[in-house]
């Protein structure tokens, strides 16, 4: 096998694993999270085999991270060259969109993940219907969950652009 092939191999799986993640970070924050708070008490268990069953956060994180590597591996690729890519179009578009892509990774773990987990801990301590405290909290966790998503879902769609863009040129 030659050395091209195992990058076209790199590359495929990089483009693969980064639908993969921004796709699914679109839908689960676009549709599939809006959908099951309009459903109440009735999508929890939905959410729950998704996060606990399905483990989708857990998939989420590794694509992200894979995504980053094999990025990193790509960029590693262009050796000398990189530096005088990065004064192009085509440069300060991949710069621009893996920035943007390492970003997301980084607040999706440090942010998303914990305030997640404590929305599972919470409803897992909750038999019947929650204290007035902890509907309060769940909401304003799920406020601040929904943020976060949405600002790493901008982030993704930078990414996802640069990337496009840097093939344009």
């Amino acid at each position: 096998m030659s050395i091209w092939s195992i990058w076209s191999i790199v590359r495929a799986a990089h483009v693969l694993a980064g639908v993969f993640w921004a796709g699914g970070v679109f839908l689960v924050t676009l549709y599939v999270v809006p959908s099951i708070r309009a459903a109440g008490p009735a999508g929890g268990p939905v959410m729950r085999h998704l996060m606990e069953t399905k483990k989708l956060s857990v998939a989420f994180a590794r694509a992200a991270g894979f995504v980053v590597l094999t990025g990193l591996i790509l960029f590693w690729r262009l050796g000398p060259a990189m530096g005088a890519m990065m004064h192009t179009p085509q440069g300060m578009a991949l710069v621009t969109g893996a920035v943007a892509a390492i970003l997301a990774m980084v607040l999706g773990l440090s942010t998303q993940k914990p305030i997640a987990e404590r929305l599972g801990r919470l409803a897992a301590e909750i038999h019947g219907a929650p204290t007035p405290e902890q509907a309060a909290t769940i909401a304003e966790l799920q406020s601040r969950l929904e943020w976060w998503a949405r600002f790493v879902v901008l982030l993704l769609v930078i990414a996802v652009l640069g990337m496009a863009f840097s093939h344009a040129f």
